[in-house]
């Protein structure tokens, strides 16, 4: 399986409801891809942002990723993130958030030069 974890903060709290909107609609599409494993959204204290996904194969990781709602997420993404954080692995087993968050601190922060 392909996982993908990733961790984000928005530039204003003003995006944080059309951020909340894009994502729960994703999930609801994300409900009949059969080669999505797993799921998780998770808000934390510092205020970050974070997703946790698993996929039978690349293409069909990068076939949700540049389409439809992501892809416009992606294209919002220089105004309303101020970092974030991606780890892409590889697995047999379905991932937990721990493993996730360990990943993650072994990346880079991205920042946007917008902010």
């Amino acid at each position: 399986m392909i996982i993908i974890a990733t961790s984000i903060k928005l530039n204003h709290w003003a995006w944080v409801l059309p951020f909340i909107l894009l994502s729960v609609l994703m999930r609801l599409l994300l409900f009949f891809r059969p080669t999505l494993k797993l799921l998780k959204f998770h808000h934390t204290a510092d205020g970050s942002w974070m997703t946790l996904s698993a996929w039978d194969n690349a293409p069909s990781m990068l076939s949700f990723r540049n389409k439809g709602l992501h892809l416009l997420a992606m294209k919002l993404a220089p105004l309303m993130l101020k970092e974030g954080q991606t780890a892409r692995w590889q697995s047999d087993q379905l991932p937990s958030w721990p493993e996730a968050l360990e990943k993650l601190s072994r990346v880079d922060v991205y920042t946007n030069a917008v902010s």
